[in-house]
């Protein structure tokens, strides 16, 4: 399964290959469609555009009668993360410079 952030795009590619896995030439260009068009789209081009909804979706490509598909889920957008790190190589810390005597 493919995983996708709702409301964002993917373009899709279908490969044609035989029953040897060579890839051969396609008669025609395929034709998309996704099971559940109120959470993706998907356009002639093979553009996959998830909606707002998070859930699954199956998307096909048929070429020259064969069909091919994609199971791929939605999931939320993830918070705005920050990691912290050391910066540099551990050293130690220099020894404080005697105070002056008068």
């Amino acid at each position: 399964m493919a995983d996708l952030i709702v409301a964002y795009q993917v373009p899709l590619v279908a490969t044609v290959t035989d029953k040897y896995d060579n890839v051969i030439a396609a008669a025609s260009s395929p034709e998309w469609a996704v099971d559940d068009t109120s959470r993706a789209s998907v356009d002639a081009s093979g553009l996959l555009v998830a909606g707002t909804k998070v859930g699954n979706v199956v998307v096909s490509a048929t070429v020259d009668g064969i069909v091919g598909t994609l199971a791929v889920a939605l999931l939320p957008d993830a918070p705005a993360t920050v990691e912290v790190a050391f910066g540099g190589i551990p050293e130690p810390v220099p020894a404080p410079e005697p105070a002056p005597t008068e």
